[in-house]
């Protein structure tokens, strides 16, 4: 399958803006995210009342990436000939596809808290960002972590966004792994469902639901079937924005956690992650299966958005752990909290677009090629 879907970019480019703005809430309002002590206005509470949480909802987000990546490697990969001969040069290009820009981040980090963050006061700001950084960190623990505690073990504390890594790293070997799994299996419509129901049943913690949602991306690879109607694709975006704003203590979802206590295996699961999963699957799902959406998320715009999303999830935490604290102080004696940290998430925001255009330009575009490379060294052997 090698038609290109154009909408991905679009949805990539989305969901890493979601994160960053989740992660611009803990260090500007730490009460969107549920921390009643830290309620500084009246606009909070509405914000975090109203069913539009989608807006900062990095576990939506989270599950929208997952579920695009269970997409795309499988479009890249069904009906491939001599797949199963391919895997280990795949799983070594899928390796150094993410190790290169996870490296340059964590080195980039390093320096951060070496000679940057010494002379950063974020006192004002939440408890979250304040700690970032506050760790024995060292260039050769730096090193150790980019090359391989990130991606095999899910180290993250040069960035902590870069806990998904593990999970983005081995839900491809499980694409890969089932995509030549389809090529032989008797039945392949039963393959996916029972693959899905295997991740959530042998998979400790809630890693298993993080795998179920590339199973159900290659499934959206796999089929063919579009949404054609307009209003059934539109009510499928609309639940799972609703969904992925999920907060336990929110008015607008009160229902749902007084009235929904599902358990598996004998134990009570989380609505917020359960609520989080589903919405990331129906708002791939809408996006990448209604002609209509696909188009509005087709632009040049969303484009733009979805080619500097990877670098801008690897390099917000620096930008809000530097910029945006610098930023309000410098304001915050003329402005109101609300008003100086509703400028400094602006100007972070700008900082990190800019801080992407040559971290795309000279990492990220250069780890696909190295990688190409490495896949193909691999391979010949």
């Amino acid at each position: 399958m090698s038609n290109k879907n154009l909408a991905v970019e679009g949805v990539r480019g989305l969901a890493a803006l979601a994160v960053i703005l989740s992660h611009s809430a803990l260090t500007f309002w730490p009460y969107l995210h549920g921390d009643v002590d830290e309620l500084r206005s009246g606009f909070e509470r509405w914000v975090f009342d109203s069913p539009f949480g989608f807006f900062y909802s990095g576990a939506g987000a989270v599950s929208v990436f997952f579920v695009l990546s269970g997409f795309v490697l499988g479009r890249s990969v069904l009906g491939q000939t001599g797949l199963v001969r391919s895997l280990p040069g795949m799983v070594v290009r899928r390796y150094f596809r993410l190790m290169l820009p996870i490296l340059a981040t964590c080195l980039l980090a390093w320096a951060v808290f070496a000679f940057v963050l010494p002379q950063v006061d974020r006192q004002a700001l939440g408890e979250w960002i304040r700690l970032f950084g506050s760790f024995d960190f060292s260039l050769t623990s730096a090193l150790r972590q980019g090359t391989v505690e990130t991606i095999l073990w899910g180290a993250s504390d040069y960035n902590w966004a870069l806990w998904t890594m593990r999970v983005e790293f081995f839900g491809s070997l499980l694409v890969y792994g089932l995509a030549a799994l389809l090529v032989y299996w008797s039945r392949p419509g039963w393959l996916l469902p029972v693959a899905a129901l295997a991740c959530l049943w042998l998979v400790p913690g809630g890693d298993g639901m993080y795998y179920a949602l590339f199973v159900f991306g290659i499934w959206l690879a796999a089929s063919e079937w579009t949404v054609d109607s307009r209003v059934v694709a539109a009510l499928l975006l609309l639940a799972g924005l609703y969904l992925v704003g999920y907060h336990e203590e929110s008015r607008s979802y009160r229902f749902i956690e007084q009235h929904l206590a599902l358990t598996w295996r004998g134990e009570s699961m989380s609505n917020y992650d359960l609520a989080n999963a589903l919405g990331g699957m129906l708002i791939v799902w809408a996006a990448l299966k209604s002609p209509w959406l696909g188009q509005c998320l087709s632009g040049r715009a969303m484009a733009w958005l979805g080619r500097l999303s990877f670098s801008a999830y690897l390099l917000h935490m620096l930008v809000l752990a530097t910029v945006a604290p610098a930023v309000f102080n410098a304001l915050r004696p003329e402005l109101s909290y609300t008003g100086a940290a509703l400028l400094s998430l602006l100007a972070s925001l700008l900082a990190i677009y800019l801080c992407s255009l040559p971290y795309a330009r000279w990492v990220d575009e250069t780890s696909i090629h190295v990688s190409r490379k490495a896949g193909r060294l691999v391979w010949r052997r």
